[in-house]
């Protein structure tokens, strides 16, 4: 009775979670940027992941924003989100939207998620993932 209790929580935890975010590869740059197509144009959230050892960015046309965090790792994805919901542009790290908050921003008018490219700034290959629909 036990395990059956532990199993019916675990469950209900896995489902308060609520969706799960899936990651596919978008691109790898050895120079300049990539035109992100996306799925959620419409969404609060996108979520991106990084690979770089130097230099990266998501450029959102006229929004620019620095943390002056190094959030960058040469051998490992990191993974990031960004949301524009209640007026404010906030990015943070995970695959968690509101957890981990890099930085708060007042959100541009217009921010659309068609608009979104991926650039490599460093010296060395920089790989990009981008969220996509379940299978």
């Amino acid at each position: 009775m036990k395990i059956f209790a532990f199993l019916i929580l675990v469950l209900f935890a896995d489902f308060a979670m609520g969706e799960d975010i899936h990651m596919s590869f978008a691109t790898k740059l050895y120079s300049g940027s990539y035109e992100v197509s996306t799925e959620f144009a419409d969404a609060d959230d996108f979520y991106f992941g990084v690979k770089a050892c130097s230099g990266a960015a998501v450029d959102m046309s006229e929004v620019v924003v620095s943390t002056g965090e190094v959030v960058l790792d040469c051998n490992e994805m990191q993974y990031y989100w960004m949301n524009k919901a209640n007026g404010l542009l906030t990015v943070g790290r995970g695959l968690q939207s509101g957890t981990d908050i890099i930085l708060t921003h007042e959100l541009p008018e217009g921010l659309s998620w068609n608009e979104v490219y991926f650039v490599n700034l460093g010296d060395s290959v920089t790989e990009f993932e981008k969220q996509v629909k379940a299978p």
